[in-house]
């Protein structure tokens, strides 16, 4: 027996979103995503809503300036020109000396 792949789940989505690295300018969409994401899944997560509201910008700022250039650790952001949708954030990975 074959799958049916003309489902609705295998019909290309028309929405598109840009995948792109932070930007310091960011700092204001990505403190509202973050608010967002933790009161959505707040078990997902070591913080919670109430701990990072009470931040200042100026933290989530300096967070969003640290890891928009470099190449230590960086944060992107799905952006479809509008509204903020996802941010997986990783440090890059250490090479051993020698």
């Amino acid at each position: 027996m074959h799958a049916d792949m003309t489902s609705a789940a295998a019909t290309p989505d028309t929405r598109t979103a840009a995948v792109r690295r932070v930007r310091p300018q960011d700092a204001a969409r990505m403190r509202a995503l973050r608010l967002e994401m933790l009161a959505d899944a707040p078990l997902a997560f070591l913080e919670t809503v109430a701990d990072a509201a009470a931040r200042p910008h100026d933290d989530y700022a300096a967070r969003i300036a640290a890891v928009s250039a470099g190449d230590r650790t960086a944060q992107f952001v799905a952006d479809p020109g509008t509204r903020s949708s996802g941010t997986p954030a990783a440090p890059s990975p250490r090479t051993s000396p020698g």
